[in-house]
């Protein structure tokens, strides 16, 4: 199963959504295209496939990712490249405070976890999506660098779902080996009025084996919130109004670079 392609809208008015076709940053430089969204497509996270052809985290365990009810979620979906790199497809959701965010994260060798944050902007009504890099004994954030293509943001409530692609992960890389069953996180926190990222709260703590779709992962652990907070660096803000007269509406459009952990 290949990547998505880029779909986004909103069935309601209440739906925010926010829909990036490629996102690339480099070192001192970064590039953003985004594409106008409607109201007529939403962003479907289910528990399809899992087991199958994807794997999927979850708390409380089986939850439904498709409901308004508590669970947070994350999946992956690996397709194997002819250059033998790997291009993940990753679906994550979660109940959050407002403002809030809820965030991915992979453990790399050098002791710093690669976060992804989808988030909520409650001063500016907005959604939001974020790379960085937590550095496990200080557990302080810094700005960080990947290319993530296909991200899609929708809240619904308290209910954020995102999807992202992540292109070309190389199946051995200095940082970060999908071979090695890499320990992946999942948690929340929330957004400060300056819309800054507060404190990242792990809740799902799970080592992975992303090359067996249909393996038993180890279990779910539940860890202690941390410390941190980072201040809001380069967003911008894009309002957009829907189709068959809906309200128009302000999405925020943050990138920050990822480090090269995920990197072909």
């Amino acid at each position: 199963m290949g990547a998505r392609k880029p779909e986004c809208g909103s069935g309601m008015e209440t739906d925010r959504l926010v829909c990036y076709t490629d996102r690339l940053c480099g070192v001192r430089r970064s590039r953003t295209s985004h594409l106008a969204f409607s109201n007529d497509r939403k962003v479907d996270i289910t528990r399809d496939g899992c087991g199958s052809h994807k794997i999927c985290l979850d708390d409380p365990t089986d939850c439904d990712p498709s409901t308004n009810g508590t669970c947070l979620f994350v999946s992956f979906i690996r397709t194997v490249l002819p250059t033998n790199s790997t291009d993940l497809t990753i679906d994550l959701r979660g109940n959050v405070p407002s403002p809030g965010y809820v965030a991915m994260g992979a453990t790399l060798t050098d002791g710093s976890t690669s976060l992804f944050v989808c988030a909520h902007n409650g001063s500016a009504n907005a959604t939001f999506f974020q790379t960085l890099s937590r550095n496990n004994g200080s557990n302080l954030f810094m700005p960080a660098e990947t290319r993530v293509t296909g991200i899609r943001v929708m809240l619904k409530g308290d209910v954020i779902r995102c999807e992202f692609d992540i292109p070309g992960v190389s199946l051995n890389q200095n940082r970060i080996s999908i071979s090695t069953n890499p320990n992946i996180t999942a948690g929340s926190g929330n957004v400060t009025a300056a819309g800054a990222i507060g404190p990242f709260i792990p809740i799902l703590n799970q080592r992975v084996n992303l090359t067996d779709l249909t393996a038993n992962n180890a279990a779910t652990t539940t860890m202690a919130p941390t410390n941190n907070t980072v201040a809001p660096t380069n967003m911008t803000t894009v309002s957009a109004a829907a189709s068959n007269g809906a309200h128009a509406v302000p999405i925020l459009l943050s990138v920050l670079a990822l480090f090269t952990m995920l990197r072909a």
